[in-house]
């Protein structure tokens, strides 16, 4: 059965996506979706044919090999032997997980670093599990990889995509029998 996500991101933001008008966290969170939201999947796939028309007659730029090395050098690989390998596809070749911690019974936190920093984080929350209620000073995106939760604001489940606003309060609950895996990015630029 595919079922489609309920939550998604705005056209706008979708708009900053296929300009690469993001940080790199809040693009992997559109990527997340993406994987799971053939709608959304669509509509950038059309922004970025309008995109690519628009730079068509443009002159080619060279690149030096200098330059080219120093990108493949950078590019880092995802440690498939980490247990939320499968989910994390979208994360491609550029991040790696830090080293997790457990932030309450049956919920662990692993930050998505690329090139050493922190740009996001994995939430892992065992079933039943039930994250402190807390508030938000900064704009947080999550996106629902395995799972769901909820909490006073609704119920969120594979792919959602789900934006909480600086002030929001809530006490999410893992509410399903497989427990939830979320990645999460604290939009700062928002």
């Amino acid at each position: 059965m595919n079922i489609s996500p309920i939550h998604h991101p705005d056209e706008m933001l979708l708009f900053a996506y296929a300009t690469g008008s993001v940080d790199l966290g809040v693009a992997y969170a559109v990527v997340a979706h993406l994987q799971f939201c053939p709608s959304c999947r669509s509509f950038v796939t059309a922004l970025e044919r309008i995109g690519g028309a628009a730079f068509a007659d443009a002159e080619p730029q060279a690149v030096s090999r200098a330059c080219r090395d120093r990108v493949m050098a950078g590019l880092e690989r995802v440690d498939t032997s980490e247990p939320f390998a499968a989910p994390l596809r979208f994360l491609g070749h550029a991040a790696v997980l830090g080293n997790g911690c457990e932030l309450a019974p049956k919920i662990r936190q692993v930050p998505v670093l690329v090139r050493g920093m922190p740009i996001a984080a994995l939430l892992e929350g065992g079933p039943g599990a039930v994250l402190p209620a807390h508030s938000h000073a900064s704009r947080e995106i999550v996106v629902i990889l395995a799972g769901s939760y909820s909490d006073d604001t609704g119920r969120f489940g594979l792919g959602d995509f789900v934006v909480s606003e600086p002030g929001t309060a809530h006490q999410p609950i893992a509410d399903s029998i497989e427990g939830c895996l979320c990645y999460i990015v604290n939009d700062i630029a928002a």
